[in-house]
């Protein structure tokens, strides 16, 4: 019997920390997606904005880092940097296309962490 309390107590704490990881993910995903589109490429603190995603990112992506694949992660990571770096230069085209970029990257990483049957399997 002593078994099966601690088999189920095993079960409680995967289940607790796959709630807690899915959470995570999607808040930061969210916080990330409402920063990118508040930016407005003719404003003129573009790069103050710019630089706050990419800081921002790098703070929130360290506990991801624990439950997902660092591949995606080093992805939004090179482009954060690349939109900042394209913002403090004045290279709005470069910058547009980055955001675009980084959006999606986002955006799938939100979705890749929904419970489905093509994510199960």
């Amino acid at each position: 019997m002593k078994r099966v309390y601690a088999a189920a107590v095993i079960l409680l704490i995967v289940i607790a920390v796959g709630i807690a990881e899915r959470r995570m993910t999607i808040n930061t995903a969210n916080d990330m997606l409402a920063l990118i589109e508040s930016i407005d490429l003719n404003d003129s603190d573009i790069a103050v904005k710019c630089s706050d995603i990419r800081d921002r990112w790098h703070e929130g992506k360290n506990a991801l880092l624990f439950f997902l694949p660092h591949s995606g992660l080093d992805d939004i990571d090179i482009a954060a940097d690349k939109l900042a770096v394209y913002a403090e230069t004045g290279d709005l085209n470069s910058a547009a296309v980055t955001l675009g970029e980084l959006r999606g990257r986002i955006d799938s990483l939100a979705e890749s962490e929904l419970i489905s049957l093509t994510n199960l399997f």
